[in-house]
């Protein structure tokens, strides 16, 4: 059996302005290649599907139609939530979409939900789960079993009861730990905790053959290297032009023989990459103008309306900053730190995202915002 593993689609997301949903339908077409390429049976999606909970009109026609897509190949789907979705919508439809063999759990009922298909080996156990919320949980298992987030997530997994003769898959969506933090992309939310509070330990999947998990943007594995995260398919913040993306093709032998995984590289329809330099430079040597480009001015000096003369030429300009290394306006003059070469717009916009998980400020909002510090009246 082969599968191939998603995670964090995040479907309808708009990253400084750009609606990256054309970016997303083509590496969407690029996965349906990769799986007939590759002769994949089934495809894993470890959850956040979409970007935000309330998704799109956009992203939920983009999902629909590669559902549609995978259902013509003949392929099973398993996918289950993650936190940026919302439970009752992804299960929308599921026990329909059941009898196209896409299989989608979306709420936790106090019990993980198993999928059971064969292959030439015998029959495989796929097991999902979706992300887990520690009340939803402790409804069912009590405060006892549930008092820490590693708790919840070790008492739903032991309640799966698992035939261990047998081989098991398992989809979920959390921070997995082998003891030491996972490494992040940088588009995950800066402000969930990363530390110990929400992590589970990774000995809880001891007893599967493949963990398919999701949550976290780097690809990597965790403890051994079929407890895996696939990354998210695309790079969604200007900290991940040093993220290469890939899909790991899981090919399933007998039980007791440990999985391949071959990791295939995502070509984007448009990079995002960082390019680092003095200003007049990066403009006369500018290459690959389509890209999604964050520039790291080298300046000495400030320069006059860097970031106006960088989007003539690099239309998806997507930030600017200066070194950080310190940089004098002018020799007569302290030196000033590299936070001051992003504009208020840009400060506005990044709060906002990091405020409302991700999403984007409208123009209206930012309209207001700017008369607010022009000190115009909005009164009307």
């Amino acid at each position: 059996m082969r599968l191939l593993h998603l995670s964090d689609l995040h479907l309808g997301r708009v990253l400084n302005g750009f609606d990256l949903i054309d970016d997303q339908r083509y590496i969407l077409e690029q996965i349906l290649d990769i799986a007939k390429e590759k002769n994949v049976d089934s495809i894993l999606i470890s959850g956040d599907i979409y970007n935000k909970r309330t998704p799109t009109e956009s992203a939920v026609e983009l999902f629909d139609k590669f559902l549609e897509q995978v259902s013509e190949m003949g392929l099973n789907l398993f996918a289950i939530s993650g936190n940026h979705d919302s439970d009752v919508r992804v299960d929308f439809g599921s026990g329909v979409f059941r009898k196209n063999k896409i299989y989608i759990a979306g709420r936790y009922r106090g019990e993980v939900e198993k999928v059971t298909v064969k292959d030439e080996f015998g029959e495989v156990d796929i097991w999902l789960m979706p992300y887990l919320k520690k009340a939803a949980v402790a409804s069912y298992f009590g405060a006892e079993k549930t008092e820490t987030y590693n708790d919840v997530v070790g008492t739903v997994v032991k309640s799966c009861n698992i035939d261990k003769t047998r081989r098991n898959i398992i989809l979920a969506h959390q921070f997995v730990s082998a003891g030491e933090k996972p490494r992040l992309a940088g588009s995950e939310l800066r402000y969930e905790s990363v530390g110990t509070l929400d992590f589970a330990s990774v000995k809880w999947f001891d007893d599967f053959d493949y963990v398919a998990l999701g949550h976290i943007h780097r690809p990597q594995s965790v403890g051994r290297k079929t407890v895996r995260y696939s990354g998210s398919p695309l790079k969604y913040s200007d900290r991940e032009t040093d993220v290469p993306k890939s899909v790991p093709v899981v090919t399933l032998g007998k039980k007791g023989e440990e999985p391949e995984i071959e990791k295939v590289p995502l070509i984007p329809r448009r990079d995002m990459r960082k390019i680092k330099g003095e200003l007049e430079k990066l403009i006369d040597e500018a290459v690959d103008k389509d890209d999604y480009i964050v520039a790291e001015l080298t300046d000495k000096y400030r320069q006059h309306d860097a970031r106006a003369r960088l989007k003539q030429v690099y239309p998806n300009l997507i930030s600017v900053f200066y070194s950080e290394n310190e940089f004098e306006e002018d020799d007569a003059k302290p030196r000033i730190a590299a936070n001051t070469a992003l504009s208020f717009e840009d400060n506005v916009r990044e709060f906002y995202r990091l405020m409302t998980d991700g999403e984007e400020i409208s123009d209206e909002e930012m309209k207001i915002l700017l008369d607010i510090m022009r000190g115009d009246d909005i009164t009307e």
